[in-house]
């Protein structure tokens, strides 16, 4: 009876996972405005190793989209957010983007970015980010804008968009 219950979860798994869909992910394809900024602050506050990162770009606004293979649409926004790189940085608007995967292995995210090719650097978090997307409190595309001083300027939930992200620029 145990291995048929395994058999059964893995099953329920394995089909989750083919909807593109993982844990606490919401699969949206349209961004909705979250709270004002303070899960991305309380993210900040608990990963050094991000704000130390963060610090050291010296890009006037960064753009951090935190990401799983497993959801679809942080796939789809790659796209977007290439787009949205070269046409900020046309316009002399300083932007880095910055991809932050979580919930994942080593293997998953290397594939992802094989397959979606992200033009931006990706940063493999600290354990205290991670554990924070892996709470359940976040849903993903999770994607902040933080300003020269590295204040949260937006935060989104969902697919966003580069017209939206530019709009807060």
């Amino acid at each position: 009876m145990r291995i048929l219950e395994r058999v059964s979860l893995a099953a329920a798994v394995a089909l989750l996972c083919a909807a593109g869909v993982a844990a606490g992910d919401v699969a949206q394809t349209t961004a909705r405005d979250a709270s004002d900024g303070a899960t991305a602050r309380k993210a900040l506050a608990v990963s050094g190793g991000l704000r130390s990162r963060l610090a050291s770009l010296p890009e006037e606004y960064v753009l951090v989209q935190v990401w799983s293979p497993f959801c679809a649409p942080c796939g789809q926004e790659v796209s977007e957010l290439n787009a949205l790189l070269k046409t900020a940085n046309a316009r002399a608007r300083r932007l880095a983007v910055l991809g932050v995967p979580v919930r994942s292995r080593p293997r998953e995210v290397e594939a992802f970015i094989r397959h979606f090719k992200p033009d931006y650097d990706q940063w493999q978090q600290d354990k205290p980010f991670q554990e924070l997307a892996s709470s359940g409190e976040i849903a993903l595309p999770w994607t902040f804008l933080l300003n020269r001083n590295r204040a949260v300027v937006k935060e989104w939930v969902g697919r966003v968009g580069a017209a939206e992200v530019l709009s807060k620029m």
